[in-house]
């Protein structure tokens, strides 16, 4: 796996956060029937969301991992 750098994991956090508020929002829009968000939108930002938590966790967790090692030896 290559090396993330912290800048890139932190925009990677703010992604998240916004995909997170933006999904949150549109499902409030849609569930009060509001024409303007339709099901299609909301999977797509879900999809999105989806795949950049798994990405950000899974760096994470070899991070992780890697450091544990390093500072055994």
């Amino acid at each position: 796996m290559e090396k993330v750098s912290q800048h890139v994991l932190d925009i990677l956090s703010a992604g998240i956060a916004e995909y997170t508020q933006n999904i949150t929002l549109m499902m409030m829009a849609y569930e009060d029937g509001l024409d303007m968000v339709e099901i299609e939108e909301i999977q797509s930002v879900y999809e999105k969301l989806e795949t950049t938590m798994l990405f950000y966790q899974s760096y994470n967790r070899f991070r992780r991992k890697y450091d544990r090692l390093l500072f055994k030896s």
